[in-house]
Formats: structure tokens, sequence, C-alpha cells
């Protein structure tokens, strides 16, 4: 995996906290039905945080944790978010209306989160690697590359990026962030994943990237 390669990370913590996650088979089973129906063969627009306006041409969206706030400003409904709960409480509580599916990921580090987490709309937790409770094993490393797979995962036929590129926005974390040194693992994630389901990056440098299928 890119990020532990890069970090030296430990699977066993998010094996350890993946038993704080609320399981649900049915929220799973449904959400992932939902969205399949919806995303597959689909243009999907997934919102970043230094998006300034709606991409348009989409026929569905979806975004990590700050999509919710600037969907909300924007009047869009998402498809599917992606959390792992440590934005701004403002934003956490705009998921439910905001996204049809929340995807909640796992680790070490935020189990008190998720352990104080109900659900209001279908929820799907994810991990990076396999546990013995109910996660998603989808890999990646943030909120914002998990995003990009899920909607690779479901076969979109393509997907934009709107806003993903430096600076990196913290401006809807509830602590420092240092995601600006993860943007370049974000990137080769979603680069390797891309190419091994057989899809095309395609980059301008400016945050917007159109990942296309070549079937």
């Amino acid at each position: 995996m890119v990020a532990e390669e890069e970090y030296g990370l430990d699977r066993s913590g998010e094996v350890w906290a993946s038993t704080y996650a609320w399981l649900d088979c049915w929220s799973l089973c449904r959400g992932l039905d939902r969205l399949y129906n919806r995303i597959q063969g689909a243009r999907l627009c997934i919102i970043g945080p230094n998006a300034v306006a709606p991409p348009g041409g989409c026929d569905a969206y979806a975004g990590p944790e700050p999509a919710a706030w600037l969907a909300a400003s924007w009047g869009l409904r998402l498809s599917y978010i992606t959390s792992d709960l440590d934005a701004l409480q403002p934003i956490v509580s705009l998921i439910p209306y905001t996204a049809d599916v929340a995807f909640i990921h796992v680790h070490s580090d935020n189990i008190y989160r998720v352990a104080g987490y109900r659900p209001m709309v279908d929820t799907i937790y994810t991990s990076q690697v396999c546990t013995p409770q109910n996660t998603l094993p989808l890999g990646g490393f943030t909120d914002g590359d998990r995003a990009v797979i899920i909607g690779l995962a479901l076969g979109a036929s393509e997907i934009a990026l709107e806003g993903y590129g430096p600076p990196e926005a913290s401006w809807y974390k509830s602590q420092a962030s240092w995601k600006a040194g993860k943007l370049d693992v974000t990137f080769r994630i979603i680069r390797r994943v891309s190419a091994g389901l057989g899809y095309m990056v395609l980059e301008d440098g400016g945050g917007r990237i159109v990942i296309r299928s070549q079937s």
C-alpha cells in the first residue's frame, strides 16, 4: 500500500478500531445497491475542499468531508460523502442533510468519534485493511482518495475532480491539519488504483483532474 510504504503504518490499529463501528449489514448492502444503480456508467463529479463553484455536466456528485458544507451552500445533493469525522462539528452535522450515503473510515485515532457517531443516513464503515468487523476494506489513505476509489469501484464512466489541488485547504478541520504533506500520497494512490481498474488519469495541474474509463 502506498501510504504504508510512505509512513510505515501499522495495520493493527484499524483492526482494533473496527470493533467500535456500528454493525449494520442492511445499511451497508442497501447503500452500495443505491450507489451502484446511480454511479455505474455515469459521469461522477467529486468536490474537493478548494472548489469554488459547482462543477457542470455531472450525473452525480460526491466528495470528502468539506463537500458537505460546499454542497449545502450550492444547493447540491451528494450521492455519497467520505469522512473520518474529524471535520468541524457543524460540517459533520450536515452529512445526513447533504448526502444519501456516508462512508465513515475507522482508524486508531478516531475510535471515540466513531463510537459516538449515530448514523442518520445509510452508513458504510471503511478501513484500509480487512477486519473481522463489518467494515469495507477500500484501501486509500485520505477522505479524498477514498471518494475517488468508491467511484472507480462502482464503475463510473468518468470521474471529474474539482478543487483537489494545492494549496490544500484546512478550513474545515477541527485541529491543525497535516494534509498538505499527504497530497502527493493521495494522488499516487489515485493513479495506482485507476490504472489497476482500467482508467486513465488526465491532469491539468490546477486541481482539475478527469479519470476516464478506457473500456
